[in-house]
């Protein structure tokens, strides 16, 4: 009887010794999947944080600021296109110098504008009080060191002290102008304003480079 008893113990032992051998590959398993998952959570992780990073990157403000300045240098480039009508050899509502198309030396810069570093022929100096005025080819320009000579896009309110002596005298309509070569002035007790006439009054060309000082 105590034999019976004792095999039959022996034989519950050892089919519970082979069962947990044979569970244990399975918690094996399901550790390894789990793992496996946590490793693809960790992947995603890293790409969502490496995703993260590049839109940071993209957003820091000195890149930000530099495709601004990107975008504003390309835009203008297109200044003369998009917000002037065309190119002419005088003062002209909606329109820029002719001198400047096809010209290596011209640029647009952001803060000043339309700017030509060097002439072809040097410019004529003009004051306006104690303000020095560049002229050339019938337009007025500021001249800004390490820049180049600014182009004035609305000069009709400065008075210039006095004119070189190339202007000459013309009466147009009962009215006396002194003309610098395609730009027309009107005296005043201030000294001399330019003014604007219609179009008949003006070469079609490029005025004539004045070259005197004074």
């Amino acid at each position: 009887m105590k034999t019976g008893k004792f095999t039959l113990m022996t034989a519950i032992l050892v089919m519970a010794a082979v069962t947990g051998a044979a569970g244990q590959p399975a918690r094996g398993n399901k550790n390894g999947n789990h793992e496996k998952n946590n490793r693809q959570e960790i992947a995603a992780q890293e790409r969502r944080e490496i995703r993260g990073a590049g839109a940071l990157e993209r957003n820091r403000p000195d890149r930000v600021e530099m495709q601004k300045e990107s975008f504003s240098h390309h835009s203008q480039r297109e200044a003369i296109r998009h917000h002037h009508q065309g190119y002419t050899p005088y003062y002209r509502k909606h329109h820029v110098p002719k001198a400047f198309y096809g010209n290596k030396h011209y640029k647009y810069h952001p803060k000043y504008g339309h700017v030509i570093k060097r002439f072809a022929v040097p410019p004529v100096r003009i004051w306006a009080g104690q303000d020095p005025f560049w002229y050339s080819d019938g337009f007025f320009y500021r001249y800004h060191k390490g820049l180049g000579y600014v182009w004035v896009e609305e000069p009709w309110d400065i008075w210039f002290s006095a004119l070189p002596y190339d202007a000459i005298r013309v009466r147009i309509g009962g009215h006396l102008y002194y003309r610098l070569g395609n730009a027309y002035f009107t005296a005043g007790p201030r000294g001399f304003r330019l003014a604007m006439l219609p179009d008949r009054y003006y070469h079609a060309s490029p005025a004539i480079q004045i070259t005197a000082r004074f």
